[in-house]
């Protein structure tokens, strides 16, 4: 849900930037095309990272109570 919020507002702010900038009249749809899928593959790589601390914070504390009979 992160990934694809970041992406389609990243991709708005620079659909905006070409309205405002786009004295020229050229079509924005490659450029816009290609921001979209860098912003989903560079916020995948970020947010991938904290998934994984999560993940092993979690199994942490499911192994830290499985050894001390269910407190942590």
């Amino acid at each position: 849900m992160g990934v694809v919020f970041i992406t389609a507002i990243n991709t708005l702010i620079f659909w905006g930037l070409t309205k405002v900038g786009n004295t020229s009249g050229a079509d924005p749809l490659i450029p816009l095309i290609s921001v979209g899928i860098l912003s989903f593959l560079v916020s995948c790589i970020t947010l991938g990272l904290f998934d994984d601390a999560i993940r092993a914070t979690l199994m942490c504390f499911a192994v830290d109570m499985d050894l001390n009979n269910g407190s942590p």
